[in-house]
């Protein structure tokens, strides 16, 4: 009946790889029971082994948030009330005992709505009460202080060390509005973290202060109870540089250049004017005769062989230039068809990169050490190509045994659309890593041996709405093939656009190969057979197979890439043990082809003295239903196969150091009359739960950061005893400190404010140490969230926020201090808004952010990793989803847009989705398993570079890493985009651990 599972699914697995034929029966029966599918329920009819009933009769009890809070005069604040065990919720208002307040302690309306007096009291503090109307002797009480506000103008600015800002305080609530500076707790400031006068004349030290954001408050000396605070950026020596500063690239090629600038306008401009100028050979933008570049830093090589020299020129200040060589079309001689490089380049098929014989690696134990294989057709094209890894050995007879090597193809993904102008592009990127033999259930898969052909696939060109999401409306279901030898010498990109609708042989196309600018051979008819086109590029076509569905539609478009030379890159994965003993090992890795001699290339790995966790440190959350895995494994809304896949991904996000989701599958209450809980059923959650939370699943026993609670019961009151309940089966479990609330997701306007306050209000009334989440900042102006929220999560770009574009803003690190201090956390997050989340991202807006998406460099889908701790500090991090794709291609009619041909949606390619769906059918093999991503191994490396900084920080080497990492980089859009600059660093912080 559609909820088949195959042996391969049930078997018990080698190295800890298991899932019961227990568990497996317990998914099962839940697809046919609804009140299983989710994390609430209301059934009596559970097969449940209930508790005692509870028999006791517990009376209305109110609670009030939040607690302990200081109410600023001009600043109203929202208090929330609860009434549990009552069906009437309502509840009348008081301060200092007053129904309603007055106009000395303060008013409140009858929505908890609280506006302080125009002065500070003389008695500041105040009781909130809030009485049951059903039962007025029930009622509950907060304390807190009415306090006067002080604002500091700007509440940011920006700095070069030495220069000077002019702040001031405004203070409200009292008549003696003198204030009294302080500089990252000195008052007055210092050498060190600069000085600062009496009336706010701020001079920033002539060095950088770690960790380069400094706090500025201004306290009141009539009520010194809350200062006003802003954030400083404190920024070295003026500086611009260019990355790449060397490079080759084919004729009719591309580079993308990220420049490295301190060199801004000062905040209080909010100017959106470019940053860089470029200069092509002296000339502004280029021409076709040396190549041409675009405002964001691309440059397009002209079509004949040369060297030129690419400038950026500051536009904030024209006295500060950098450049870089380009040599166009100069491949010398045949290179190397195998070689080694780093994996902070991203290697695309028609680069010209040069690969080392041997590279040089270091890792802790429990930690991958990975490292790519670069296999390169000049001239040629190669067959039956193989990569194998040997066993590592040191000089006293130790060895890290190849089973411990994991060897990834790095297939293409056509990208037909950029994410954003600034380290985008059209064409192939790689994305999925097909495993040799996968890290899950150990099958050999189909990815090798492969070829190297210099002519691409031809690849769909997936249509996309305004508003940044893959669709198939209006496209046919035929698809084209590429064939033939290259002939050409300049890169090309060869467009196929359907001209004339039908079955292949009625349907006909015209190509080009200057991006639709002017066509040739219109009116082709299509055929199965090759047609040629140019250069030795062939094209043909294929029926498709939905019934009522054209072949091909008009407008159809398909690209095929060509050129001289074309890159295969091979990620190799190495686990090192945790019983390996520290130093030097080599191993080999050997390339074979058909007809040629292998190569064999040492790898040379240091391995550290110190250990790893098997599990992050660094809490993380990315979300990921289960539901969406047997929606794009299976095309079913759910069956047994959820539990079996929901625990295949759950493990793949645990080994790349990060969390993934929670199951499906809820704990079923039932209650009693009165709201409280009769009996409760865990044993679906458990067995869902418990491989993951445990590590009983997972290679190495990685266990989850993070356990997201669902919501349970239809009323408050049912939710109350539901969350108690949960949070003491959690505690038996060990499972209770990891539990969190999503309270709220990105809230913009007051509703979300309010609807933010009652979740996690009444999630803490539970108790009030339960960590509260939501997808938000903090700021001088919306305080409310503060006592409701215990987690703020906000996104790189309003934590770090270019205020030179938008202003000064009240949401920079230093408005987290007292709150951190005070046991809540920081998390932040990648959203669209580094990209632009309907289109191509603006430059010079989102220039220079990292972002998550799969057409950008892999220093960029990295780097915030050691930056989560210098300087913004943060926790945690958080995403909103991983298999996003996954759910809109079983949403679609046929044909449906699969992972595997586009993950463009909320205007980025792989906005949401990590993973691609790792059928049979698409990978060989018998068992569905997860196909990881490239970026989700840099950002398993992101979080190995944060596991590097909290050993450092632990060993009381903070301001060692603070300073390392300063070099690099002082804010999230102000780094160094040269890989080799972070692979150095990430050594040099390795070598100071202990």
């Amino acid at each position: 009946m559609g909820y088949v599972i195959s042996f391969h699914q049930l078997r018990v697995l080698t190295r800890g790889w298991r899932v019961s034929a227990a568990v497996t029966l317990i998914a099962f029966l839940t697809a046919f029971n609804p009140s299983l599918h989710g994390q609430s329920g209301n059934s009596s009819q559970s097969a449940s082994t209930p508790k005692a009933a509870n028999t006791s009769s517990p009376a209305i009890f109110v609670t009030v948030f939040p607690q302990n809070v200081s109410l600023f005069v001009g600043r109203p604040q929202q208090f929330t009330s609860h009434v549990f065990l009552s069906t009437n919720s309502a509840v009348t208002w008081a301060v200092n005992g007053v129904n309603g307040g007055n106009a000395t302690s303060g008013t409140i309306d009858f929505t908890g709505l609280y506006t302080p007096p125009s002065q500070v009291p003389a008695k500041p503090g105040i009781i909130i009460t809030a009485t049951s109307q059903a039962d007025p002797t029930k009622l509950a009480t907060v304390s807190a202080r009415v306090v006067a506000q002080v604002t500091v103008t700007p509440p940011s600015d920006s700095l070069h060390v030495g220069e000077s800002a002019q702040l001031s305080a405004t203070v409200l609530g009292v008549t003696n509005t003198l204030v009294t500076w302080a500089v990252s707790g000195v008052t007055g400031g210092n050498t060190t973290v600069g000085l600062i006068s009496p009336t706010g004349l701020y001079i920033a030290p002539v060095a950088v202060p770690r960790p380069g954001m400094l706090t500025v408050t201004a306290t009141s000396v009539a009520d010194p109870t809350e200062p006003g605070v802003a954030g400083l950026k404190i920024y070295g020596a003026k500086m611009l540089t260019l990355y790449p500063a060397s490079v080759d690239v084919l004729e009719g090629g591309k580079i993308n250049f990220q420049y490295h600038t301190n060199v801004y306008y000062r905040s209080t401009q909010n100017s959106y004017k470019p940053i860089v100028r470029w200069i092509v050979n002296g000339v502004a933008g280029g021409n076709s005769t040396v190549g041409t570049i675009t405002a964001f830093g691309q440059y397009l090589a002209p079509l004949a062989q040369q060297t030129v020299t690419v400038t950026a020129e500051s536009a904030v200040d024209p006295a500060y230039t950098a450049t870089a060589t380009v040599r166009v079309g100069q491949v010398a001689g045949q290179k190397a068809a195998a070689s080694l490089i780093d994996t902070m380049t991203k290697v695309r098929p028609y680069d010209v990169i040069t690969g080392a014989t041997t590279i040089n690696l270091a890792a802790a134990a429990q930690e991958y050490a990975d490292w790519q294989v670069l296999v390169t057709g000049v001239s040629e094209d190669l067959t039956g190509v193989d990569v194998a890894v040997s066993d590592f050995r040191d000089s006293r007879g130790n060895t890290i045994s190849q089973s411990n090597a994991t060897i990834y193809l790095e297939k293409y993904l056509n990208i037909a659309n950029p994410s954003r102008l600034h380290g985008s592009d059209t064409g192939e990127w790689p994305e999925p890593l097909i495993p040799k033999v996968d890290p899950f259930v150990h099958e050999t898969r189909n990815a090798f041996p492969f070829n190297v052909n210099r002519i691409s696939p031809a690849y769909r060109k997936i249509p996309i709405t305004t508003g940044g999401a893959s669709i198939n409306s209006g496209i046919g279901d035929g698809t084209a093939s590429s064939s033939g030898v290259y002939t050409g010498t300049a890169q090309e990109r060869f467009d196929i656009i359907v001209d004339g609708p039908g079955a292949v042989g009625a349907a006909t196309f015209k190509w080009s190969t200057d991006g639709g600018v002017t066509f040739r051979g219109l009116r082709v008819p299509t055929s199965i057979n090759p047609i040629s086109l140019s250069d030795g590029v062939r094209v043909s076509f294929r029926p498709g197979g939905v019934v009522g569905v054209l072949d091909f539609n008009t407008g159809d478009t398909f690209w095929i890439h060509a050129g001289p030379l074309r890159n295969q890159p091979v990620w190799i994965d190495l686990y090192v043990p945790q019983a390996t003993p520290s130093g030097d090992y080599t191993g080999n890795v050997t390339v074979s082809q058909a007809g040629k001699p292998p190569a064999i290339l040492p790898v040379n790995l240091h391995v550290y003295t110190f250990t790893l966790p098997a599990t992050s440190s660094m809490r993380s959350l990315f979300e990921m239903s289960w539901t969406t895995l047997t929606q794009a494994h299976y095309l079913l809304g759910f069956g047994p196969q959820t539990q079996v896949l929901g625990e295949l991904y759950g493990t793949a996000c645990l080994i790349n150091r990060i969390t993934c989701g929670s199951p499906p599958f809820g704990p079923i209450y039932s209650y009693n009359s009165n709201g409280t809980i009769a009996s409760a059923d865990y044993r679906a959650y458990d067995a869902a739960l418990s491989p993951l939370a445990n590590g009983t699943a997972t290679p190495h026993g990685e266990t989850l950061t993070s356990i997201k609670m669902g919501s349970m019961g239809t009323n408050e009151t049912k939710q109350f005893f539901s969350i108690q309940d949960l949070l003491a089966h959690l505690a038996s479990k060990g499972w209770r400190t990891r539990l969190l609330d999503y309270s709220s997701n990105e809230p913009h306007y007051p509703a979300d404010f309010v609807a933010l306050m009652k979740r996690a209000s009444l999630v803490r009334s539970v108790d009030n140490s339960l960590r509260t989440l939501a997808t938000t900042g903090i700021s001088n102006f919306n305080f409310t969230t503060v006592g409701y929220i215990s987690r703020y999560v906000a996104s790189w770009m309003a934590l770090g926020l270019k205020d030179y574009q938008r202003g000064p803003s009240a949401s920079l690190p230093a408005f987290y201090q007292k709150r951190l201090a005070q046991g809540d956390e920081l998390w932040w997050y990648d959203s669209c808004v580094t990209h632009g989340c309907s289109g191509n991202g603006g430059t010079p807006f989102m220039d220079n952010y990292p972002a998550l998406i799969a057409d950008t460099s892999a220093v960029m889908n990295r780097v915030w990793g050691l930056m989560t701790l210098v300087p913004y500090g943060a926790a945690g991090m958080f995403y909103y989803d991983t298999t996003y794709a996954f759910s809109q291609y079983y949403r679609m009619a046929q044909p449906r847009i699969d992972a595997w041909d586009s993950i463009y949606y909320y205007g980025g390619n792989g906005d949401g989705t990590f993973f691609y769906p790792g059928r049979p059918a698409n990978i060989g093999g018998t068992t569905h398993i997860p196909i990881e991503s490239l970026r989700l191994k840099h950002i398993r490396d992101a979080m190995v570079d944060a596991e590097y900084g909290l050993k450092l920080i632990a060993q009381g080497d903070r301001a060692f890493l603070e300073t390392n990492v300063l070099n690099l980089a002082s804010d999230i859009f102000t780094y160094d985009g040269d890989p080799a600059a972070w692979i150095a660093l990430r050594k040099t912080l390795g070598q100071k651990i202990k």
